[in-house]
């Protein structure tokens, strides 16, 4: 029962923060910084850690600040290299104030190696982060769109000789996409 409580703890904890991954940075750069660093634990959809850079440019043509980031997030108990996602993203909000809207397009590439095949998936995402912000916390609600984009196989020999003898190596064009709707939110600790 205490190893049952203690899962849905760390899983209520850890659920979100993955996926808003620089939410906390961008909120830091929209009230002055230029350059952070940044590390997070979280659920992807295993125990995992990001680590990334972020930087902040003002386009001052449209009087906003538009924030590139760059992450690599690998699982934590493993830390196995072979499992990752590598993430491109940029984040821009739409007002200048507290409550906003700020849209996310990011593309990632993640990575698997195993038993049957080792394999990639490049995706693109775009999203929608809405809510009220401020430079310690804020509270929002997120929507997201995922579109697969290709995928590249190469099964193992064990695979081809067990299981489908006829598997094919190589480049997949991908149909799948899936939308994500759910909240969001963050406090600055010091």
């Amino acid at each position: 029962m205490k190893t049952k409580m203690f899962m849905i703890l760390i899983l209520i904890a850890t659920w979100q923060i993955q996926n808003i991954y620089a939410d906390e940075v961008f909120n830091r750069l929209q009230s002055g910084g230029k350059n952070v660093v940044y590390l997070n634990p979280g659920m992807d959809p295993v125990f995992a850690v990001s680590v990334g850079y972020a930087r902040s440019f003002e386009i001052k043509a449209i009087n906003r600040i538009l924030t590139l980031t760059g992450d690599i997030t690998f699982p934590i108990f493993m830390m196995d290299f072979k499992h990752y996602k590598i993430d491109v993203g940029s984040r821009i909000a739409f007002f200048n104030t507290r409550f906003n809207v700020l849209n996310r397009l990011s593309i990632m590439d993640k990575g698997t190696d195993n038993p049957v095949y080792t394999g990639n998936l490049i995706s693109m995402e775009e999203g929608l982060l809405f809510g009220f912000f401020s430079p310690r916390w804020y509270a929002a609600g997120e929507i997201d769109y995922e579109k697969f984009l290709f995928t590249h196989i190469k099964h193992t020999s064990w695979y081809k000789e067990y299981v489908h003898s006829e598997a094919k190596d190589g480049w997949y064009k991908q149909y799948r996409r899936d939308i994500y709707i759910r909240p969001a939110g963050w406090v600055y600790i010091s």
